[in-house]
């Protein structure tokens, strides 16, 4: 099955709607599922994007580290992505050697928490 941004496919019951990112001089692509999406390998989301994500409850998003970066959001970009959207929870991933999960875990707002190997998250209302 092809996948296109844009276009929603389903996989069992389950509804996925691909959404187009920008990852440096490639696109990638981000995913709707239900009240979940998914945001990796992105320094650029398009207006599209930003309306695919409208509601989402969770949101998994890509934060390379604090200063910019060529191919990937850095932090700054990504809370203000995260701000725009407004999920009840964020979790950042993809996150590079230079941030320090427990001193990042101390600086971010109430909502938004760095991703941790074998996490799971539940009980999203």
């Amino acid at each position: 099955h092809a996948i296109i941004a844009g276009e929603a496919f389903r996989v069992g019951e389950t509804q996925v709607l691909p959404f187009r990112q920008e990852h440096g001089v490639v696109d990638s692509v981000g995913y709707r599922i239900g009240d979940f999406a998914y945001s990796t390998d992105v320094k650029t989301l398009p207006d599209d994007a930003f309306k695919a994500l409208e509601g989402v409850k969770l949101w998994v998003v890509d934060c390379q580290g604090y200063e910019p970066f060529y191919t990937h959001a850095h932090l700054e970009l990504t809370l203000s992505w995260i701000a725009k959207v407004k999920p009840q929870l964020a979790v950042l991933t993809h996150m590079g050697h230079g941030l320090d999960y427990e001193t990042l875990k101390r600086e971010l707002p109430d909502g938004i928490v760095p991703a941790y190997d074998n996490m799971v998250v539940d009980n999203i209302a």
